[in-house]
């Protein structure tokens, strides 16, 4: 179009010529009834304002239901647009000078092949209004910052209200910068990287207006899937398809909802117990799109209501918990064998006005109202780690790590509670079971649920331990019972980075030192193993599996007669009649194990017998085990040739 064309047509889009003038009712008229011919169960609302009074609202309905009476489908406009008729003017007048300004492009307009208009495009766009954005409630606020006054165009989401409430974002320009972004002379995203234009609130509600505007575009099959190579894994958490093509888009509007902590006030001080008013918001839809990371905790801002509580144990002990509501569960274990509460312990709190800090013989907290996180210092006031805070990259496009909070996820009905612990850079984290990697879990990604280790080179492991130390002199024990997994600066290299199945947070922070002191405070808690024999620490001799009672005690002749120094013997998965078919009964091939563990006892040989908590189902015992049903529930899978089931503990 050319630049006649365009101020022509921006002259006449004045308040009176569209709105009141009897062509401009005409035309209106026009499209409403056209409207209704149109695919689609919504209305289009405009509201013209005077000094913040209703001067004249335009209501568009599509389709053809709207020809019923009474329908209330058309009561709530699904976009709303609310404009005051001063700001109406002003907007026009920075159209026209800006285009005035401009070059004229007539030339090329003129060289320009006309095509044919398509109502295929339209009719897709109507379906998607209709159908996308129907759950979302809102509005999207454009402010034009003047010296004396603001401007505001808003759009408002299912609202009838010339006043919408409910989730918003704003998006506030300095008149100045308006007018080098209308002359060319500033481009839009570098104002926005230069954080001279701030848009904050709920990008939930750009994002879903934009792929309903212009939806996904499908990645050419040819590339690798989008976790391969921006840093994710295959965790619920992390099973979403990201779109680059939407920068208010995390990840392709996750089906999850979160409710991460930042922002906390307190409530009460019960002994040495702290019980704090959180406010969860929903990071994915949350952010200022600046380049620094950070979020709005505006009043206006909807939050979840949730409870945040840290309970001093001892001076180098206290625990963590969060849930929703008011309070948070007690979370009884089996894991935790003793009350490791100091009735003498003295906590101090001091309220500042960015933070409180509690404090004891051995270690301080500084625990922030807003941008929430907690450090941790030790009795010389030396950083140990932070728990609880934002991601460190700048950039407000990506999420690399997750607040201290709660996600469900809300395709499968799965919650999850997440938490991180920064990391330094020469810092290591040892700990979580028995594990067949290198001792540094740094840079690895550590999933705690028992399984067959099928053999040790892989992460499948037996026996998984929900605790871990850190070099930086201090250890976390997470009192959950559910699969977790432990993302050691893997997916933030920064972060260690928790997600743990369940609605709820629960676990016991210790600060060392040293590691000796770390795990006796831990053993404390969860109870101290007694020590073993001392032949137990000697060398063990197996394999999978001597055959026959004949093989082992040949084995103890030679051990002793070439004079090694062992103390064991493991007899594997062989001493049944059935080979890893566990019965608990000797097979035919062991015709006299008293005799045999006797005569290993005088060569001073103790003997270890592989056994399993499965039940093999065609073995007589598998009868046995069902009448006094101790098999668990959904505990079957093959072994080898055969089936089996899992015993109840």
């Amino acid at each position: 179009m050319s630049k006649t064309k365009t101020l022509k047509i921006i002259r006449n889009f004045t308040p009176d010529k569209i709105l009141f003038s009897p062509g401009g009712k005409f035309k209106l008229a026009l499209v409403q009834v056209a409207a209704r011919l149109l695919p689609g169960r919504f209305a289009v609302w405009l509201s013209l304002l005077y000094d913040g009074e209703m001067q004249r609202q335009v209501q568009i309905k599509f389709g053809l239901r709207s020809l019923i009476p009474g329908s209330r489908a058309y009561n709530t406009p699904r976009l709303h647009l609310i404009v005051e008729r001063n700001d109406w003017l002003t907007l026009q007048e920075d159209a026209l000078g800006a285009i005035t300004q401009s070059q004229d492009d007539a030339s090329s307009e003129q060289t320009k092949p006309k095509s044919r208009m398509s109502l295929k495009p339209v009719f897709g766009l109507l379906r998607r209004l209709d159908r996308d954005i129907a759950d979302l409630r809102g509005r999207i606020r454009i402010n034009i910052l003047e010296p004396d006054h603001t401007r505001t165009l808003t759009l408002a989401l299912n609202d009838a209200n010339i006043c919408p409430t409910g989730s918003f974002l704003d998006v506030d320009i300095p008149r100045p910068i308006l007018d080098r972004i209308l002359s060319g002379e500033l481009d839009p995203s570098s104002a926005l990287l230069r954080d001279r234009i701030h848009i904050s609130g709920d990008t939930g509600l750009a994002a879903r207006l934009m792929n309903a505007l212009n939806p996904l575009s499908t990645p050419p099959p040819s590339l690798p899937t989008p976790n391969t190579y921006v840093s994710l894994s295959d965790h619920p958490l992390d099973q979403e398809e990201i779109n680059f093509d939407n920068v208010f888009d995390l990840f392709g509007i996750p089906a999850r909802t979160a409710a991460c902590v930042l922002r906390i006030d307190l409530r009460e001080r019960q002994g040495n117990s702290f019980i704090f008013h959180a406010r969860g918001y929903d990071v994915y839809r949350n952010r200022r799109m600046e380049m620094d990371h950070t979020y709005v905790t505006d009043d206006e801002m909807p939050y979840t209501k949730m409870t945040w509580r840290l309970d001093f144990l001892r001076a180098d002990a206290y625990r963590v918990r969060l849930a929703v509501g008011d309070s948070v569960p007690d979370n009884f274990t089996p894991m935790i064998a003793s009350d490791i509460n100091d009735p003498k312990l003295e906590v101090t709190l001091e309220e500042y006005a960015n933070y409180f800090l509690l404090y004891t013989s051995a270690l301080s907290l500084k625990i922030y109202r807003r941008d929430f996180r907690t450090e941790v210092l030790d009795a010389n006031g030396r950083k140990i780690t932070e728990s609880g805070g934002r991601q460190k990259t700048l950039f407000s496009t990506v999420l690399d790590s997750f607040p201290s909070g709660l996600i469900r996820d809300d395709k499968n009905g799965m919650d999850f509670a997440v938490e991180n612990f920064t990391l330094s850079p020469d810092e290591a984290i040892y700990g979580f079971g028995e594990w067949f990697s290198t001792l540094n879990k740094r840079g690895q990604t550590v999933g705690l649920w028992a399984i067959d280790g099928m053999g040790n080179t892989s992460g499948r492991t037996y026996k998984n331990i929900p605790f871990f130390m850190s070099t930086a002199g201090y250890g976390v024990f997470v009192n959950h019972v559910l699969p977790m997994t432990f993302f050691v600066g893997s997916r933030s290299y920064v972060h260690n980075l928790l997600m743990a199945e369940g609605d709820s947070l629960d676990y016991y922070f210790f600060c060392g030192p040293s590691l000796k002191k770390i795990t006796n405070a831990y053993t404390d808690l969860t109870g101290k193993s007694p020590v073993p024999p001392k032949w137990s620490f000697g060398l063990w001799v197996s394999r999978i599996s001597y055959d026959s009672q004949d093989e082992v005690q040949e084995t103890a002749r030679r051990l002793r007669a070439e004079k090694y120094p062992a103390d064991v013997i493991g007899v594997d998965t062989n001493w049944f009649d059935g080979e890893w078919q566990c019965d608990w009964k000797f097979g035919t091939r062991f015709p006299n194990p008293e005799g045999m563990f006797s005569q290993l006892r005088e060569q001073n040989l103790r003997v270890c017998l592989w056994q399993w908590p499965y039940i093999c189902e065609h073995l007589d015992i598998f009868e046995e085990a069902q009448e006094k049903g101790v098999l668990a529930e959904g505990g079957n899978f093959d072994m080898l040739l055969f089936k089996v089931r899992t015993l109840i503990d």
